[in-house]
């Protein structure tokens, strides 16, 4: 018994945790810089996590739903030229303000993104999170201002 035991917490372990972490790139021609569902991104930022991956937030934009790639933490760099697009969260990307609850379980999942970078949260929503049109930062003032990585140089 203690044998099957065994191999059976061995084989969990080689599922949950990546034998090798690569690097995914977010750019220009991805699907992944231009915004869209908060669901879909959040499905896709978690799988890069449990894989123990990072990802390179490189080209020309990380917009909207993009930034929550930010849950990574030590493991998403930007290039200095990435131009980071903040703004209100609407329903479907419609411009209608959320529902109260809504926006208060999306400020929580905002939060929690930004939660390694001292002082991101409060400028979002002093700056972004009540306005329709896009508030942007470069990637520079990303590193800069909050302490997000650069990425080397390719």
């Amino acid at each position: 018994m203690k044998l099957k035991l065994s191999v059976l917490v061995t084989l969990f372990a080689l599922a949950v945790c990546p034998a090798t972490a690569d690097t995914v790139v977010w750019g220009n021609g991805s699907g992944w810089t231009m915004g869209g569902s908060l669901n879909r991104y959040a499905k896709e930022i978690n799988r890069i996590y449990f894989r123990g991956d990072s990802v390179e937030v490189r080209g020309t934009s990380c917009t909207s739903a993009c930034n929550l790639v930010l849950f990574l933490s030590d493991r998403v760099c930007t290039e200095p030229q990435v131009r980071w697009s903040f703004h209100m969260t609407s329903v479907a990307g419609l411009g209608i303000p959320m529902w109260k609850s809504e926006q208060e379980r999306v400020d929580k999942l905002y939060q929690q993104a930004f939660s390694a970078y001292p002082g991101l949260w409060e400028w979002y929503r002093d700056n972004a999170r009540d306005k329709y049109l896009p508030t942007t930062l470069t990637g520079q003032q990303m590193h800069d201002t909050f302490g997000v990585n650069l990425c080397p140089d390719q």
